[in-house]
């Protein structure tokens, strides 16, 4: 820790997410959870979780998962948009596999719906925790960050700030968090 151009203390915390970052765009479904409540203390082998499916601007299932394994329970009322859901996720791209499970899935592990899904549940905790962080505090990523790793400045943001950031900083600034909460959790 030590004292920035502000006089502020200064500290880079690493948050990391379970899950890699995704990108949904792109492809022929816009897909979004909304209305998203996680249940940690039931949390078992799974997140405990209830959301709605939104797909391309309209709700198209509610899904849950009990926290205890197993995989997410969806209502869709449309039977083809179900049938289309679940084709559109196998077809996405594999997640790179991690080191120690290269051997299992040499070609990364094989997309579905439930991963799909946790990858926005992931996503939508870390908007939550940024948002949380940002109240009070500026978040920063530089360009020698890794995922999930921020310089945190203890100073409310203003835009003022985040011109002296620039200025400080120049072209190793990769983002300030408190612009963009939806960019930032899939840094």
């Amino acid at each position: 820790m030590g004292l920035d151009f502000f006089g502020s203390q200064v500290d880079i915390v690493v948050t990391r997410a379970n899950g890699l970052p995704i990108t949904l765009r792109g492809y022929d479904m816009k897909i979004e959870l909304k209305k998203v409540k996680i249940i940690k203390s039931m949390s078992r082998e799974t997140t405990c979780f209830q959301a709605d499916l939104w797909i391309d601007g309209k709700k198209a299932a509610d899904i849950h998962n009990d926290g205890h394994g197993g995989c997410n329970f969806y209502h869709f009322q449309d039977k083809d948009l179900e049938q289309r859901f679940f084709a559109h996720c196998k077809s996405l791209p594999p997640i790179p596999a991690e080191e120690q499970f290269k051997s299992i899935f040499p070609n990364g592990l094989p997309m579905d719906e439930d991963i799909l899904i946790g990858e926005l549940l992931n996503k939508h905790e870390q908007v939550q925790n940024l948002k949380r962080m940002t109240k009070t505090k500026t978040l920063v990523k530089l360009a020698d960050h890794k995922f999930g790793e921020w310089t945190i400045y203890k100073l409310v943001y203003t835009p003022q700030i985040g011109q002296e950031l620039r200025k400080k900083h120049g072209t190793d600034l990769v983002a300030i968090a408190n612009e963009d909460l939806e960019k930032a959790a899939g840094l």
